[in-house]
This record gives C-alpha cells, sequence and structure tokens, in this order.
C-alpha cells in the first residue's frame, strides 16, 4: 500500500507497506491409473504440498478407485468429492475464475471416504450418483455408526456437457 504521505501528521508518521501472498496456490501430484483396460481406473491427488495442508491437517485431497461395469454403472471406492453443484465437482483446473461462486463455497460438503454407484443412461442424457459415506469429511474416518448418504441426478437434455468452464476460441 502507497500512502504517499497522505495520512502523515505531525505526530503520526504512516509508513507503507507491501505484501505479496499466495492464497490460492497448490503443488498437485495428479495422476491417472488405468488397469486391465479401461474398466478399472484410479485417481490420487495430493494438494498443499507447497503451501501447508488441507482444511483438516491431512495432505491427501482425493484418492479413488472406480470400476466400470458399464457406462449406466460404475462403482467408485474412496475419497472424493461429495456430489453436490456442477461447479463443486468440476476440476480446479478446468473452471474458469481462480474462486468458486459465494453459493458454492457455503453450500458444498466437501470431500468424504466412502462407496458411491454412478453412471450414465441414455448416452448422457441422464447421469446419477448415489453414495454412502463416512460423514465426518476428508481425511477421517468415523468412529460411530452415523454416516451420511448423497444423492445427485442431473439431465442434460442435449446429451452429455463436459465439465468444463473453459472456453476456446477457435479462429
Amino acid at each position: 500500500m502507497d500512502l504517499d504521505g497522505v495520512n502523515n501528521t505531525a505526530t503520526k508518521q504512516a509508513q507503507d507497506s507491501s505484501k505479496f501472498e499466495l492464497k490460492r496456490i497448490k503443488l498437485l501430484f495428479n495422476g491417472l491409473r488405468i488397469y486391465s483396460g479401461s474398466n478399472l481406473q484410479a485417481v490420487d491427488q495430493f494438494a498443499n504440498i507447497a503451501g501447508g495442508t488441507t482444511s483438516n491437517g491431512g495432505l491427501l485431497e482425493e484418492t479413488w478407485m472406480n470400476y466400470r461395469l458399464f457406462d449406466e454403472m460404475q462403482f467408485r471406492f474412496g475419497q472424493d468429492k461429495v456430489q453436490f453443484s456442477r461447479q463443486f465437482i468440476t476440476p480446479s483446473t478446468a473452471q474458469q475464475f481462480v474462486d468458486q461462486s459465494v453459493v458454492t463455497a457455503a453450500f458444498a460438503p466437501g470431500y468424504d471416504t466412502g462407496l458411491a454407484i454412478l453412471g450414465k443412461i441414455a448416452g448422457g442424457l441422464v447421469n446419477y450418483s448415489i453414495a454412502g459415506l463416512g460423514g465426518v469429511g476428508q481425511n477421517t474416518y468415523r468412529a460411530t455408526t452415523d454416516n451420511a448418504f448423497a444423492a445427485r441426478i442431473t439431465v442434460d437434455p442435449f446429451g452429455y456437457v463436459k465439465y468444463s468452464e473453459r472456453i476456446l476460441i477457435t479462429a
């Protein structure tokens, strides 16, 4: 902040200050492993290696295995984003802006560990996800039998739309 002497008085001398802050930096080790054809895949993503830890102190942000019987029925086990809004489940590397909307930030449940059944019906016209979760949140395992459940159904009347906010301009 450059004050240029505006707030200086005989008794109080304002000092210029400068600040460099990296609020949204992450170093990601992200990969996709595909086993035995295209039916089994796994993802591991570690976040904030350079800038600290996740909100509960862990380094692990996302790790899951997905087994695809067919497009209409897949099983996913591990720690993943709880299926909420389109913006929340879009990867941060595919979003248009640095920050999510205020509504998404306020209501998105975050990451949790569990098992989900998901799929695309009619070529992506209808997408669904039904999950049983630990209910405690990221990098945490429940010590009681109180669990959380989440279900999400979407209809894309013009067919499947890729989860990306990026706009490609071609000339």
